[in-house]
């Protein structure tokens, strides 16, 4: 057969009815595969990027599911049905907050690092902030310089470091192996400090935890 005749024959499967109704079938597929807490997470980054509305609308939703109740395995079933909707503004954000929650409950009941996670970031960057502000009014007054000068540039070291922090250890927690379900137990039972005073430790936290429940989605659409 030419290659002339084989693109003939391509072109005569691709307007068949069955060929057709194979993509639709693996378009269905796919959709069931990535209905998880990735969609949710997509969605809910491609909703922060709307101009003026996107971060309001995180934020509400991220507040609604702050106030809301843990996932159940029900509704997360359900939710993995329905991956889709997590590209509806607000949406996204909301299933991600919940879906959180049940996965940081300690032995107690309790979410500590749910809430390091969320607030972690903020007092980590103004520690190193203000350990920058510190050292670089030092060293300005060491040197006989300006000691305002010397502080206004080691906060924005300080901050910047934070900021490089955060990057790295977002790659981290992408190229690492993900936890397993015992791991993510053991690590929600764990201190909280590192999360509040290191910078980085709150991305990487809960990076690895939505790659956990990302984990459990997998497992439930194989079975």
């Amino acid at each position: 057969m030419t290659k002339q005749e084989m693109l003939l024959k391509v072109a005569s499967l691709e307007r068949s009815p069955l060929f057709l109704a194979n993509v639709c079938a693996a378009t269905r597929m796919a959709m069931k595969k990535t209905a998880s807490p990735v969609s949710d997470v997509v969605g809910a980054g491609l909703t922060g990027a709307i101009p003026y509305l996107g971060n309001t609308i995180n934020g509400f939703a991220g507040i609604a599911g702050m106030a809301s109740d843990p996932t159940t395995e029900a509704e997360e079933a359900e939710m993995d049905r329905n991956g889709a909707k997590g590209f509806i503004p607000g949406v996204g954000q909301y299933r991600t907050e919940r879906r959180l929650k049940r996965q940081l409950t300690d032995d107690q009941g309790n979410r500590p690092h749910y809430w390091s996670q969320n607030f972690g970031p903020l007092t980590s960057t103004l520690l190193a902030g203000g350990l920058g502000a510190g050292i670089g009014a030092g060293i300005g007054g060491a040197a006989g310089g300006n000691l305002a000068r010397g502080a206004k540039y080691g906060l924005y070291g300080g901050i910047g470091a934070a900021g490089l922090a955060g990057l790295i250890s977002a790659i981290s927690a992408g190229i690492t192996r993900r936890r397993t379900k015992d791991e993510q137990k053991a690590y929600a039972n764990s201190g909280t400090a590192a999360e509040w005073l290191v910078p980085g430790a709150a991305g990487y936290g809960r990076l690895k935890s939505i790659g956990r429940a990302q984990g459990d989605a997998e497992d439930r659409i194989k079975a």
